[in-house]
């Protein structure tokens, strides 16, 4: 009798020690400390799509859940019906992050209530009736322009052509460049002299035809390399003095007014 009275209190007290040292953790909800304007803005921001949560800020969307988490959680009723769960332990911060999309949205619309508001325009009317006076003196100014381009190009080209067709102007020329003259030459970038009043192009197209010696024609080899440079000088002429030098800025306007406009429709 003893024996099995004994054996019975062994029996229990190991019981009731196992029972003690096991815990079982149940999920239960919670009640969240969002205040009611951060419960409001969940309602108003948040959508669900089967498991999918959609938010406009991911900070709020990557702690809420469409799916009640493991432990203590706490949850939400939207507006739609759908239901978002989030952690217990995650509450604060959730309310942190709602605070901060909230006030990121309130700085936004301020900030285009703001331009709205001050509706800023270029005023060109009046900036062209206040410069009206000085446009006698850029026309001017743009005809001296164009003026010095034709003659430096007539002068250039000259020096070019003399430097090709004649052998003795061109030894002239480089004796002055051995000699290290600083009126008649010029030292490039990479520390190599060259010629100063006669352009690359003509001094590349005498040493790769006459002092190699392969044959080849010095005046085909200058044109080709001058022909591009006369067809521009030719548009830049031609804009400058028949008054269309707002040809390449309506041009450039066009492109932007159409990036602008893809921009918008992105915002």
């Amino acid at each position: 009798m003893k024996h099995t009275l004994k054996t019975s209190l062994v029996l229990m007290v190991t019981m009731i020690l196992v029972l003690g040292m096991s815990t079982v953790a149940f999920a239960a909800q919670v009640n969240s400390n969002l205040t009611q304007e951060q419960q409001e803005w969940l309602k108003s921001n948040i959508t669900v799509d089967g498991d999918n949560i959609e938010s406009t800020d991911m900070n709020v969307k990557g702690k809420l859940s469409t799916t009640a988490p493991s432990g203590d959680y706490c949850m939400l009723v939207l507006n739609d019906g759908a239901i978002v769960y989030w952690s217990s332990t995650n509450d604060s911060s959730l309310g942190a992050s709602i605070n901060r999309a909230s006030n990121n949205t309130q700085v936004t619309q301020k900030m285009e209530g703001l331009v709205n508001n001050l509706e800023i325009t270029a005023d060109t009317e009046s900036a062209g009736v206040i410069l009206s006076d000085l446009a006698p003196l850029i026309n001017i100014a743009l005809g001296i322009i164009a003026t010095f381009i034709m003659f430096g190009m007539a002068i250039s080209s000259s020096l070019d052509i003399c430097y090709i067709a004649f052998p003795i102007f061109r030894n002239k020329c480089e004796d002055m460049k051995a000699s290290g003259n600083s009126v008649m030459t010029k030292k490039g970038a990479n520390g190599d002299i060259s010629l100063r009043w006669v352009t690359d192009d003509a001094q590349y197209a005498v040493n790769s035809t006459v002092t190699e010696g392969n044959g080849k024609s010095p005046w085909a080899v200058y044109f080709k390399k001058r022909v591009a440079a006369y067809i521009f000088l030719t548009i830049i002429m031609f804009i400058l003095l028949t008054g269309n030098i707002t040809l390449i800025t309506d041009i450039a306007l066009k492109i932007v007014s159409g990036i602008l406009n893809v921009l918008q429709g992105l915002a």
